[in-house]
């Protein structure tokens, strides 16, 4: 029998790295909730509600009031009491929208300076095998682009959507009170849309 050989040939290593995953479809309501858990929770969001729902009332307070002044006689249009009220309520509707701003863009902002940092703590902790398996390039990605993604692009988008659905929520309330069968044509372009909106809006997520 023939010794074996002392020097053998080393083993290959086995590639530690591998493959990103990549989900596909709608974002579910987990994700929403991790996401506000990062910032102020469920009051958090409670209170940005009460807020957006003020603002609303207070823009729609003001089409109101106009259309009830309007439709006074020349005598009573002239009352000093219609100008006084009507610069209150637009007073009042301003302030109510520079809150709604406010709230909705300190929420976004201090959820992802939250996951930031828990994103830093993490990484900073995190054994040498993980360093192994993730590339610099992916990791460097979650801090850089994905997150400038959150800082830029959701803080606006979040406010856009929030304001389009209390007015057009507030034009709702309006319609009703004027005829409440406007509100029949109105929920098939309501249906349409977000069909829409959902078909155009998936291939720019995934993108």
């Amino acid at each position: 029998m023939q010794p074996k050989a002392k020097d053998a040939a080393p083993k290959k290593q086995e590639n530690l790295i591998e493959a990103e995953e990549k989900f596909t479809g709608s974002v579910s309501f987990r994700d929403y909730r991790n996401f506000l858990g990062y910032s102020m929770g469920l009051c958090g969001f409670f209170f940005f509600i009460f807020v957006a729902s003020l603002a609303a009332t207070s823009q729609l307070a003001v089409s109101l009031f106009l259309a009830n002044w309007s439709a006074q006689s020349l005598e009573e249009q002239q009352r000093s009491y219609y100008p006084q009220t009507m610069g209150l309520l637009i007073g009042i509707a301003f302030l109510t929208s520079l809150a709604r701003e406010f709230v909705s863009f300190n929420m976004v902002i201090r959820s992802t300076s939250n996951m930031h940092r828990a994103m830093a703590n993490r990484i900073v902790r995190a054994k040498i095998v993980f360093f192994d398996s993730n590339p610099i390039g992916r990791i460097l990605t979650r801090f850089s682009k994905d997150m400038a993604a959150l800082d830029l692009i959701l803080p606006p988008s979040t406010t856009l959507a929030t304001y389009g659905f209390f007015r057009t929520l507030s034009v709702v309330v309006a319609l009703s009170i004027v005829n409440v069968w406007l509100l029949v044509p109105l929920v098939f372009v309501v249906a349409y849309f977000g069909y829409i909106v959902r078909r155009s809006a998936r291939p720019m997520v995934e993108a």
